[in-house]
């Protein structure tokens, strides 16, 4: 079949990749190095994402894709992350290195910036196709011009960025040293599903051998579904096979829509039509060695719940899906002294909980 054919590059040795303290965050990967709790190998991670808070985001993948880089280079990984350059971010400098990576059927040039923070690298792709679509807007305008409008050109908008974070990392110099070609790739939802398949390309062609990607999904909804192109194996650079994984019929959107009478806007749902679309998802769970989301409860819901796996959860059954913890701070927890609240609390002491609200209520005027 042609997933034989583009996995046969594949180890079928499974490894711990790592496993991380009280967060319990466990990955195994076909062929992946081990690193133990303590004193064991360090890796190099690449989370590619198409939000990392504070910067840019909409919701939880910015929050996870800031917090859980951090933990893992607090157990000592070199870590980076690469998402669009959405705005003129003022800590994050120009590195003067560019570089030539396919857009459709042609090429174009990308740069990249740089801020090192809490021990990660931030790195983020600057191109207009970002830039110039956004302008600031970093909460509102990163898929669409408009909330639930998208972008006609974003399969051709993150194939480019997905190029570019594989580039990133094989050649920007960091610290005077790439991340270079033996990394773990982190892809985070649709926009970076092309990460995974890209690789297992360049892996066919003897490429990136020491190379590994887990693709983590944070929401099942949004799956980059984009109707069939005859163009497409060319516009985004994918073999035949890898495309076929894509192929699928399925609705462009998850769910349903309301029927209009009379140009009112009905009440009875119906579902959406299927047609022959290129899910982008399911290509990366096809093809990443390892499938991964933001919680165990999660992983479950998905792969057994039809509803909640909207139609995917047959494939997450047939690959495996393992939930992770996100890497939340310590510094949000209430018996932390940094937050300097007139009263902590635990787990045994949850009635002071009502005195701290009680406090904060009142401080804001707000009745008690």
């Amino acid at each position: 079949s042609a997933r034989d054919t583009i996995m046969a590059t594949e180890s079928t040795d499974s490894r711990s990749l790592y496993s991380h303290g009280s967060l319990h965050t466990c990955m195994t990967l076909r062929g992946g190095s081990v690193e133990c709790d303590d004193g064991g190998e360090k890796l190099s991670i690449v989370f590619v994402t198409a939000e990392v808070a504070p910067w840019s985001v909409t919701g939880g993948l910015g929050a996870v894709c800031d917090g859980l880089p951090r933990a893992m280079a607090a157990k000592g990984h070199r870590v980076m992350s690469i998402a669009p350059r959405y705005d003129q971010y003022y800590d994050a400098w120009d590195t003067e290195f560019s570089c030539e990576v396919p857009l459709g059927e042609a090429t174009t040039t990308v740069r990249f910036f740089h801020a090192f923070k809490k021990g990660v690298d931030r790195v983020f792709v600057d191109h207009p196709l970002f830039l110039e679509r956004v302008w600031g807007l970093t909460k509102q305008k990163l898929y669409g011009p408009k909330w639930g409008k998208d972008w006609e050109d974003n399969q051709l908008r993150f194939g480019m960025f997905c190029r570019a974070a594989i580039a990133a990392t094989d050649k920007l110099p960091l610290g005077g040293v790439p991340y270079g070609q033996k990394v773990v790739f982190c892809a985070n939802d649709w926009q970076a599903a092309l990460v995974p398949m890209y690789l297992k390309q360049l892996q066919c062609a003897g490429e990136w051998r020491e190379a590994r990607s887990a693709f983590i999904v944070h929401n099942m909804v949004y799956q980059g579904r984009f109707p069939c192109d005859p163009q497409a194996e060319k516009r985004l650079g994918v073999l035949p096979e890898i495309l076929s994984l894509m192929k699928v019929n399925q609705p462009l959107k998850v769910g349903k829509q309301k029927v209009a009478t009379k140009g009112l806007k009905g009440t009875e749902p119906i579902a959406n039509p299927s047609i022959p679309v290129l899910n982008f998802m399911l290509g990366a769970i096809k093809t990443a060695d390892l499938v991964l989301t933001v919680s165990p409860g999660y992983a479950r819901e998905v792969s057994s719940d039809g509803g909640k796996g909207a139609e995917m959860e047959n494939a997450l059954r047939q690959v495996g899906i393992q939930g992770i913890l996100n890497g939340v701070e310590d510094v949000v927890r209430p018996d932390n002294a940094v937050l300097g609240l007139a009263e902590t609390y635990d787990a045994d002491s949850l009635d002071k909980k009502k005195q701290v609200k009680a406090a904060m209520q009142e401080s804001l005027g707000f009745a008690v």
